[in-house]
């Protein structure tokens, strides 16, 4: 600096001197704890879930702590449902399905009566969930800690990291629980050598650690001696029907319209496994009815068949969303389902619910759900029929596909009907490359080993009319009597990957695409590829001995003496 700089007056400098020692100040009372306290060292209520203080209110009333239905949700069960018409809390477990009113003791576990130590309530139109009455179920530890009213939760599950704090050396004073993972954060309380502390993590050199009152912090990690890591319980896997059947299986639906059918004068049905007569039927308000036939089961039986009924909803829209609507037809259905199937002695229960209301797509998981423990309780196999991702909101995309490959045993994937038979222009039944895509996008939701890939044992003959074209379906032996009388020879076709047949009759044309035993086979070694449980198909009495042979030869091939892929 030349001798003609600026000089600054002495009382500027002093300013800046006094700011920066006040500043220091300042943050040397910000590492001690001096500023602005903690909710952690007020006393306020807080609820950490596993290490982690989550934003949310907690009430505490006695021994119990309350926390808000959405935040329960959030955080520790995503599958709690409300039922605000009927006042009903609904939670589901693999092996458990509750029913809780509002304020009461008294609820329901599968059914049967029992006593819960605090009832959920309803607070200014909030419902308020009660963490440590519930924990059994999931199962969670819940403590309430009054010194400083916490309330911790963990899963029990979850291994348990414990450690123990070591005296600090002169050099660095004493022992402070600091809030975050910095020598300067602010400090939460003095901690003492041989603290027993549980560690949630390692961050930057620091342990974030939970004090036995609850109180969570970061502690340096030199300063923290691990003890040991003590195993979680392991999860109790859901209960799986003993009579499931070895994989890969065959199923085949039995389209059925009366009683009186006696499957002991059936045709032979090579390979199957398990037959579905389409015998229940959702009625108003939950009733279901049937026409299931005890001599039918016992025919089954003896010819080496299981029997999964099939339960339908008619594909009528208002009647289903009324009925998934309503907790208690909800609770109806089940009974009934499971009477049912104890008077009838069935194995198991096939749902097909189609054309469903989109905005209905929550509660017929949750029917799924509520179904899934009765079941597994009473030893029946559960299975949902879906199509393929994509396509309308009625017939597709209402089906939660993950969500229904977890409650239930297997999913059918109904892979037929590419081109319906009020399609504008006609088309295959069922495509192998359209077949392969939607299996491929059905796999992103659904474990291959929960899954069957539908078989489609009938197809369509397309006639030319004026202004469109009109259909009309044809199982396989019409289908094979209809090319002999027509004198026509199949052709590849190689767009759909299926055979095709054409010919012209007054002035029209006509056109089918064909299922045949090579389509079949090449169907059953895609599932084989992809790892699936089996093959479902649709229907039986469309079929014939040639078709069930096909499949149960190539079923051979995969699992040699049925023993699984």
């Amino acid at each position: 600096m030349g001798r003609h700089a600026r000089r600054e007056p002495p009382s500027l400098v002093w300013a800046v001197l006094l700011a920066v020692m006040i500043g220091g100040a300042f943050a040397l009372a910000y590492e001690r704890g001096w500023g602005a306290a903690q909710a952690l060292a007020q006393g306020q209520p807080q609820l950490i879930l596993e290490g982690e203080i989550l934003p949310v209110p907690v009430r505490l009333e006695g021994d119990e702590a309350y926390i808000p239905l959405e935040d329960f949700q959030a955080y520790l069960d995503p599958k709690a449902y409300y039922d605000p018409v009927e006042k009903l809390l609904v939670l589901t477990t693999a092996d458990r399905w509750v029913v809780l009113p509002q304020g009461d003791l008294e609820g329901w576990i599968n059914e049967e009566p029992f006593r819960l130590a605090a009832p959920w309530q309803d607070i200014g139109g909030e419902v308020s969930v009660p963490l440590k009455a519930l924990a059994f179920l999931y199962p969670l530890r819940v403590e309430i800690h009054p010194e400083t009213a916490l309330v911790t939760v963990e899963k029990v599950i979850t291994p348990r990291l414990m450690g123990v704090t070591l005296p600090p050396a002169a050099w660095e004073g004493g022992l402070w629980l600091k809030e975050k993972a910095h020598p300067r954060s602010r400090r939460l309380l003095e901690v003492a050598p041989g603290t027993e502390v549980r560690v949630w993590g390692e961050e930057k050199g620091w342990y974030r650690v939970q004090l036995a009152d609850g109180r969570v912090g970061y502690l340096p990690k030199h300063l923290v001696s691990l003890t040991g890591l003590y195993a979680g319980s392991a999860p109790r896997p859901p209960a799986r029907p003993a009579s499931l059947p070895p994989v890969p299986f065959h199923l085949t639906w039995d389209l059925l319209t009366v009683r009186g059918a006696d499957p002991s004068r059936y045709p032979p049905l090579p390979g199957v496994a398990v037959i579905s007569p389409t015998w229940l039927h959702l009625e108003k308000d939950g009733l279901i009815s049937s026409l299931g036939d005890p001599a039918y089961v016992t025919a089954a039986h003896e010819r080496g068949l299981q029997v999964w009924a099939l339960f339908s909803n008619g594909f009528d829209p208002e009647r289903t969303h009324s009925f998934l609507s309503s907790t208690t037809a909800r609770r109806e259905a089940a009974r009934q389902l499971l009477a049912q199937a104890q008077a009838l002695q069935l194995d198991g229960i096939n749902v097909d619910f189609e054309n469903v209301y989109m905005t209905d797509k929550d509660l017929f998981t949750q029917f799924i759900r509520e179904l899934a423990p009765l079941f597994r309780r009473a030893g029946l196999v559960l299975s949902v029929d879906v199509t393929f991702p994509g396509g309308s909101p009625n017939w597709s995309l209402f089906y939660d596909r993950q969500a229904l490959g977890e409650a239930a045993d297997f999913i059918m994937v109904m892979a037929y009907d590419q081109t319906p038979g009020n399609a504008s222009l006609p088309g295959p039944t069922a495509g192998l490359p359209w077949v392969e895509r939607g299996l491929e996008a059905t796999l992103q939701e659904v474990p291959a080993e929960k899954l069957l890939l539908g078989l489609p044992f009938y197809t369509r003959l397309w006639r030319e009319e004026e202004g469109g074209w009109k259909s009309s379906a044809l199982g396989l032996p019409q289908q094979e009597e209809k090319i002999r009388e027509k004198k026509v020879s199949p052709v590849w076709d190689e767009t759909y990957g299926v055979p095709r047949v054409e010919w012209q009759e007054k002035g029209r044309t006509y056109r089918m695409w064909l299922e045949t035993q090579e389509t079949l086979r090449q169907r059953v070694e895609l599932a084989r590829r992809m790892g699936l449980a089996g093959v479902a198909s649709w229907q039986m009495r469309l079929g014939h001995e040639e078709a069930f042979g096909q499949v149960k030869k190539t079923l051979e091939e995969w699992s040699p003496g049925g023993n699984g892929p």
